[in-house]
């Protein structure tokens, strides 16, 4: 039980690092800026949506921010509970539940496109990154998903 709960918390410090590369990489697209090092997150990702509610951004920063945040928030909830919300929709509205997994897969691409296109090195390089990117951001989730459930302490 120990071990699972050491690796809950490194799948998590990972899942939030590569959280704050996806929102630097997808806020560099809209403000067309460059990301700076990638493999050391600008911890002041954490305090845009206090500085964009309190209206100390800049109107190009304020679209970065909150297109960053909210892919990013849609991404991991999506990869948190995919299988209840896609159940709870298809149920109610086939047709929107298509429309629901479009969304998902145009989230995706947009932030494997994002990773891929501001991240520094040769093109296999971006391949490799975007790729594992997206396994730990999607992947990592569905993990700290079954941690947190009550079957994992069963």
């Amino acid at each position: 039980m120990q071990r699972v709960k050491w690796v809950g918390i490194a799948m998590l410090a990972f899942l939030v690092f590569v959280a704050m590369f996806q929102i630097q990489t997808t806020k560099a697209f809209i403000t067309h800026e460059d990301v700076g090092n990638v493999f050391q997150p600008n911890l002041a990702i954490l305090l845009q949506p206090i500085q964009l509610f309190s209206g100390q951004l800049s109107l190009l920063q304020a679209e970065g921010v909150f297109v960053g945040w909210t892919v990013e928030i849609i991404y991991i909830v999506s990869a948190l509970e995919h299988n209840r919300w896609s159940a709870s929709v298809r149920s109610g509205n086939a047709r929107m539940s298509g429309f629901f997994e479009l969304c998902i897969i145009a989230t995706t691409a947009f932030n494997g496109w994002t990773d891929y296109n501001y991240f520094p090195g040769d093109m296999l390089t971006k391949v490799v990154v975007s790729i594992l990117i997206f396994f730990v951001s999607y992947y990592f989730g569905h993990a700290l998903n079954f941690f947190a459930s009550k079957e994992s302490r069963a």
